[in-house]
């Protein structure tokens, strides 16, 4: 009985012969089958590696797409502890505050310095996008304390966000002298930066005089 010979063939663009790269369609191998006894013969080995390397490639970002999917189902399992929190983002000058009795300390050690509260959740996707913005702020004025809090860590601070009738977050309240003089709620930074700049300005006046 003869020997089967299978010889695959595979069209290469024009490009890939010159050794470009390029993203292209590669026909689908072709088989001839002859009654010969030769060895098989397969594909060139630069080829093969191509060929490979686009699979492990489209397998890495197929994974990818998964796990980011995995997150967006199980918001509350990222960033869980406050401990994932700080590796997670630069603070800057932001101090995170974890208890009434710890906000009522730094109101009042800040003395006649203008302090910027971040009431915010760690479920909350608005908190997360303006909390850079906040951080870099911090940076610019380090005259002025920004403090964070997290209502949703535990019975004390869910418990410090009633007592501030806070109803949506990301809530940002400013205070001088431990009165508070200022109280808005949204993630926009120009809205932000505006309130900021009216009340940190008449503190300078104020120190000014």
């Amino acid at each position: 009985m003869a020997s089967v010979m299978v010889r695959a063939t595979v069209s290469v663009p024009a490009a890939l012969q010159n050794g470009q790269v390029v993203c292209s369609q590669v026909s689908a191998p072709s088989v001839q089958v002859a009654q010969k006894s030769k060895p098989v013969f397969v594909v060139a080995k630069h080829n093969c590696r191509l060929f490979s390397e686009e699979r492990r490639i489209q397998s890495r970002f197929s994974s990818q797409a998964l796990g980011a999917r995995g997150v967006r189902r199980q918001p509350s399992s990222v960033a869980s502890s406050r401990a994932e929190l700080a590796e997670d983002a630069d603070n800057g000058n932001v101090i995170e505050v974890t208890s009434a009795e710890e906000m009522a300390r730094q109101l009042e050690e800040a003395g006649d310095r203008m302090v910027v509260v971040d009431i915010s959740t760690r479920t909350c996707g608005p908190c997360k996008l303006i909390y850079p913005k906040v951080v870099k702020m911090s940076v610019e004025y380090p005259d002025v304390l920004f403090l964070k809090i997290n209502g949703d860590i535990d019975n004390g601070t869910r418990t410090l966000m009633r007592e501030w009738g806070v109803k949506a977050v990301p809530n940002f309240r400013f205070f001088l002298n431990g009165k508070l003089i200022h109280s808005h709620s949204g993630a926009k930074e120009d809205e932000l930066r505006a309130h900021f700049l009216t009340h940190y300005v008449k503190t300078l006046n104020v120190s000014a005089q």
